[in-house]
């Protein structure tokens, strides 16, 4: 059984059943864009904008490291905005494993003590992924394992309004520490990180969720590469088939 990089609690669901040869690996949707510009808002709408399919959200926030004792000493002053925030490795390693159609669990991270959930688990496997995270399109390793990217684009002060909201409530912020981080990490992040890897989007997304012209020409699109997918692995079942009930296994492996 393959594993994924030491990580705790942390691992892979793999069936015991044979591998399947002609798998066909899900198709990932990459939602890239900044703090609370709206990622997960968007990926919820894909979601309902496909009832038929198996649907997983994998989210880069799973992904940050685990504060050390001196990080935790002055967690005021971490930048929780740069790259090297996050297990980039273990996330791109991660994404190859469901690329390759493998169903995996993680722990959620917990934002109040800094750390992975050791409570809050999530799988991701299913016929479409979609991958949410501001860092999402930092290395080419995680670029190339995207089938399409999005870049959400919304007005700075939506943004900043939104992190207040979610942090006050989720994360036991107060709006004095959010408004300091922000000037502080989030926007300099923002604006160092983020803003340069916009031009790798195969489509800018502006006003989020709101956009619903956009959002269902985007569901479009995947519901074509999605039947596109099924044709061709149609045409490989009934190629395989026929290898095996006319010409027998010895044939097949000299077409293989």
């Amino acid at each position: 059984m393959s594993s994924l990089p030491n990580r705790k609690y942390y691992f892979t669901t793999e069936s015991d059943e044979e591998e399947d040869p002609i798998k066909e690996s899900p198709y990932i949707v990459g939602v890239c864009g900044g703090s609370g510009s709206g990622k997960t808002s968007v990926c919820r709408e894909i979601i309902k904008n496909l009832p038929n399919r198996r649907v997983s959200l994998l989210s880069q926030d799973w992904f940050y490291k685990t504060l050390t004792e001196k990080d935790l000493e002055n967690v005021g002053e971490y930048d929780w905005d740069k790259p090297d925030a996050l297990d980039l490795d273990l996330l791109s390693k991660t994404l190859e494993k469901i690329k390759e159609g493998s169903a995996v669990t993680c722990p959620k991270y917990d934002f109040c003590n800094n750390k992975p959930s050791t409570t809050e688990f999530a799988t991701v496997e299913g016929d479409v992924i979609l991958f949410e995270g501001i860092h999402i399109f930092n290395t080419p390793e995680l670029r190339d394992l995207i089938d399409i990217k999005v870049f959400v684009d919304v007005d700075d002060d939506i943004r900043l309004g939104r992190r207040i909201l979610r942090d006050t409530k989720e994360r036991g912020r107060t709006v004095e520490s959010i408004i300091n981080q922000y000037f502080k990490f989030v926007k300099p992040g923002f604006d160092n990180y983020v803003v340069p890897v916009r031009k790798y989007a195969d489509i800018i997304l502006l006003r989020g969720s709101s956009n619903k012209v956009a959002i269902e020409l985007l569901v479009q699109q995947i519901k074509n590469e999605i039947e596109c997918r099924n044709k061709n692995e149609f045409n490989n079942f009934k190629n395989k088939y026929f290898l095996e009930k006319f010409t027998g296994p010895k044939i097949e492996k000299i077409f293989n």
